[in-house]
């Protein structure tokens, strides 16, 4: 918070498994004896997001890519379902998911 030139600064850090609303209120009081506070709430989210589980409607076999040619290529459908909700960042084109079966295989989320 800054003010005529004065600064105040407070750190702080939730415990690593905290996920709730973190209340911090500031109360002052200058040399006059006037008196001003102000409230600000933060929603925390220290918990890492999990895998619940993955799901495909696709049946148990072997699918192909045929060297990259997407026309040749199968098309594995794929659900994963987090703990909370997530985020997938695609900044840098489409994530890859690691698929582990028989060998490990890279496929590409649309």
């Amino acid at each position: 918070m800054t003010s005529s030139g004065v600064s105040w600064t407070y750190s702080y850090s939730p415990p690593s498994s905290y996920s709730g609303v973190v209340t911090f209120t500031v109360e002052m009081i200058d040399v006059a004896g006037n008196a001003a506070s102000t409230t600000i709430s933060l929603n925390v989210d220290t918990i890492i997001p999990t895998i619940v589980n993955i799901r495909s409607p696709m049946a148990d076999g072997t699918y192909t890519d045929y060297d990259g040619n997407n026309s040749l290529s199968d098309t594995v459908s794929i659900t994963v379902n987090f703990s909370e909700s997530v985020t997938v960042n695609t900044t840098n084109g489409s994530p890859r998911l690691l698929l582990n079966t028989y060998s490990s295989y890279l496929c590409r989320l649309l």
